[in-house]
């Protein structure tokens, strides 16, 4: 599937960007530590949403709008004019992106019956 592979291929993009960024410090600026974390951002979200690398068969309403919240809160920390602007809003955007593949299409509706 589409979703899958795109989803195989933000996790690897990411885990390279954390091993690159792994020594970045409290000093660094603003936007490169929201580029770490938008990364390891991706890895909590495989982290929480699969079990043993199959994807959990659903995902509770507010679980999901909980990640959505903190990928915001984080994409408002970000510098604008300052330096890795352009590569802090595209980690953000991967975040986004890794959040609906994994998570988007299995939110459990329980204001629809499932009893036809």
């Amino acid at each position: 599937m589409y979703g899958e592979k795109r989803a195989r291929q933000v996790e690897y993009k990411a885990r390279k960007q954390r091993e690159s960024l792994a020594g970045v410090s409290n000093t660094a600026p603003l936007n490169v530590q929201v580029r770490l974390r938008a990364y390891c951002m991706i890895w909590e979200l495989k982290q929480k949403y699969y079990k043993a690398d199959t994807p959990l068969p659903y995902v509770s309403k507010a679980s999901h709008k909980a990640d959505e919240e903190r990928i915001k809160s984080l994409e408002a920390k970000i510098i604008k004019g300052g330096s890795d602007e352009e590569r802090a809003v595209k980690a953000i955007a991967e975040a986004k992106e890794y959040l609906e593949i994994v998570a988007g299409s299995r939110v459990r509706d329980n204001s629809k019956c499932l009893v036809f």
